[in-house]
């Protein structure tokens, strides 16, 4: 599009594009008495989005009077028949708030109830709404978002239990085996033991038990002692073994082709109660 200009009746008649952004470009290219021209028009339309003060409070007192309301505003019933002139009045006073896009402050809808304030028994909860529009506040007349901020109201979850019981250690359990400290070395190791919250366990609002439900102590991991044992009978278990005797010890024997004698038992017998002696 581009700008052009009549004469009507001694007046300059100022046809513009419809965007802002086109006017502000051409802003940029025209010269300077355009300029001026262009921009008392920019001035005037952005004050044409400014809602007159006055006419919001004038607004309010047609409103007062029963004058039927727009943009989302309330009227009184009226008292008595509008005359001419207010009807006059408030239709021009309609006209210029909605050249300037008035809206009434208005509610929101209110939001969802929060939780009770109370676990068990009578308490109570809210919700809450906000005023919209508050910066096209009515002066005079009409208010503005009648009512109340937020909603109060009783809730009940129950009765509170009577059978109020707090929790009760039970007696600890036995003590773990002894674990070294330190993987694979005896001598000094540490040892548990533990208990549990269930002599009673806690009932309606009752307390926790208090305390740890674990204890430990020092102990002695015992070492072990290496075998003393003689190497003849060490010899004779080896040939125990070779023919078939089961073993002892973590010691693994061979299939017997035949079975053991029982002279072979009775010497057998005897090494393995020797070695068991000498810790082998």
């Amino acid at each position: 599009k581009q700008w052009y200009q009549r004469r009507v009746r001694g007046v300059i008649a100022i046809h513009s594009p419809s965007s802002f952004s086109e006017c502000l470009l051409i802003l940029l290219t025209s010269s300077n008495t355009m300029k001026l021209l262009l921009l008392s028009i920019l001035v005037a339309a952005s004050q044409a989005h400014n809602c007159n003060e006055d006419s919001i409070k004038k607004y309010g007192n047609c409103l007062a009077k029963g004058w039927e309301p727009k943009f989302g505003c309330q009227a009184k019933e009226p008292d008595k028949p509008l005359t001419q002139w207010i009807t006059n009045t408030c239709t021009k006073i309609d006209e210029e708030l909605a050249a300037c896009g008035y809206k009434c402050p208005e509610w929101t809808a209110f939001s969802d109830w929060s939780d009770c304030s109370e676990e068990c028994g009578k308490g109570t909860q809210t919700r809450t709404r906000t005023c919209e529009n508050e910066e096209f506040e009515l002066s005079d007349g009409a208010k503005n978002c009648e009512g109340k901020t937020t909603q109060t109201q009783s809730c009940n979850l129950g009765k509170c239990s009577s059978d109020k019981v707090d929790g009760v250690w039970s007696d600890y359990g036995e003590w773990s085996t002894c674990q070294e400290l330190s993987e694979g070395e005896c001598g000094e190791g540490v040892q548990t033991r533990s208990r549990t919250c269930t002599n009673p366990p806690p009932s309606g609002n009752g307390k926790d038990c208090q305390g740890k439900d674990t204890e430990e102590q020092k102990c002695e991991v015992e070492c072990a002692k290496a075998h003393d044992c003689d190497e003849d009978i060490m010899k004779r278990y080896k040939s125990c073994l070779g023919k078939g005797w089961e073993p002892k010890f973590g010691c693994q024997a061979k299939e017997s082709d035949k079975p053991l004698s029982q002279w072979n038992i009775k010497t057998c017998t005897k090494v393995d109660e020797e070695l068991a002696a000498c810790g082998y």
